[in-house]
């Protein structure tokens, strides 16, 4: 087998481990591995998916290449992960972020689409899914996004604030007025019972 390796053009070959003297016999050297490529013969993914058992730590490393401004390698393994498991929240939200901050606001919107639909307590992502929405101009939907969060979190002033700027860019000047009176503490409502419309 090494023979046929070293025979075949590969530089350096390990079939063992340690370091076993008849390793040596055909004048090789120890070298240091710092890749490896491992892939079926036609060189796709089994299904052409992700091994499920890997999700975990391919959104570790996608999430590291965001962080660290790897933007189109982070996109790359995002899209991946997404193409496994659609509905893993993590790789949602670091997916829809990216995108809304390459302005892609229809892609990031659909990701946090699907991530409150996953996870329809996270007011982080409906916080996140209004912004998009809000960017592409489809203000009703923003507004039932931002009125989301009022629901799930009566406290937040920005919610409220961001309620009644959209609302107003609707013309719904009442709901508005109640939107920001509610941002000032000046009145608690649930805009859950106000007409929509």
């Amino acid at each position: 087998a090494r023979r046929q390796a070293q025979g075949s053009g590969s530089r350096a070959t390990e079939f063992l481990r340690g370091n076993e003297h008849h390793k040596y016999s055909l004048a090789g050297q120890a070298e240091i591995v710092k890749k490896i490529v491992i892939s079926t013969r036609k060189r796709k993914n089994a299904g052409n998916r992700l091994d499920p058992a890997s999700i975990g730590y391919f959104l570790h490393r996608t999430t590291k290449f965001h962080k660290t401004g790897k933007l189109d390698a982070a996109e790359r393994g995002y899209r991946q992960i997404l193409q496994s498991e659609p509905e893993l929240a993590g790789a949602l939200y670091g997916y829809g972020q990216l995108m809304a901050s390459k302005g892609n606001h229809a892609m990031a919107a659909k990701a946090f689409k699907t991530l409150v639909t996953v996870r329809p307590n996270a007011a982080k992502a409906w916080m996140r899914l209004a912004r998009s929405l809000e960017a592409r101009e489809h203000f009703a939907d923003a507004a039932e996004a931002y009125r989301q969060i009022t629901i799930q979190q009566p406290n937040s002033r920005t919610a409220y604030n961001k309620l009644g700027q959209t609302l107003m860019k609707l013309g719904r000047f009442d709901e508005a007025s109640a939107a920001f009176n509610s941002a000032l503490g000046k009145k608690s409502l649930n805009l859950s019972n106000l007409p929509r419309g």
